[in-house]
């Protein structure tokens, strides 16, 4: 009887989603990310290809460092091999945390590739890589994904469709027709300084006021 609970025990745990809304990326939400990725110890992965230059994560880079994380890493590619797309992987394998910041989601997607997100961050997150994303780095974990004012192909991180800056830049009918014109579960409009933590596709922890579409089942 007892090895059920055992093989349950060893499991990996599932990572987890932190998704801000965009604007300044506080000391909250930081220690918010911490607390997710077990401490301050483990290895965080910038992806900043949201940018138009990639270096520019150096920003993120000495916040994290800031808040007292001693393992950060900051990918500055623009285009990527076979061969360094395979080390990318195995460097996430190895990592507690990625951290994706605000920029293009589009651009993000057509550097790393679509199949390849859509391959490698499902099975990540699944054994436990957690992901902080601002603007469109939370944008880009939904499928569909909104662009400007239409919607394309996401990586499909969480049975939703994120929307961000959505009060200041007037976007809550841009978020509507989107969720109600597809069949994932949730909706989620963060404003600037808002922020929800998801594991699962179960929410965990909002901070502000978001608004969240849900679709019953049934």
């Amino acid at each position: 009887m007892l090895l059920p609970f055992l093989a349950l025990s060893i499991l990996p745990k599932h990572g987890a989603f932190l998704l801000v809304g965009g604007g300044a990326t506080t000391t909250e939400m930081v220690k918010g990310f911490a607390e997710l990725c077990g401490g301050t110890t483990g290895e965080i992965v910038v992806l900043s290809q949201t940018h138009a230059n990639p270096a520019d994560g150096e920003g993120s880079v000495k916040l994290l460092q800031k808040n007292g994380f001693v393992h950060v890493s900051l990918v500055k590619n623009t285009e990527f091999s076979e061969p360094e797309r395979d080390a990318l992987e195995a460097n996430l394998g190895r990592a507690a945390g990625v951290w994706i910041p605000g920029g293009d989601q589009s651009l993000f997607i057509k550097r790393l590739g679509l199949a390849w997100c859509q391959r490698v961050f499902p099975n990540l997150t699944n054994h436990g890589l957690n992901w902080f994303g601002t603007s469109a780095g939370a944008m880009v974990v939904g499928n569909p994904m909104l662009v400007d004012d239409a919607t394309t192909e996401g990586i499909g991180l969480i049975d939703g469709i994120v929307d961000t800056h959505y009060f200041v830049r007037h976007r809550e009918l841009r978020l509507r027709k989107a969720f109600f014109g597809c069949r994932v579960q949730y909706g989620f409009g963060l404003d600037e300084g808002e922020w929800i933590v998801l594991r699962d596709n179960l929410i965990e922890k909002k901070v502000g006021t978001p608004q969240i579409f849900l679709r019953e089942s049934g």
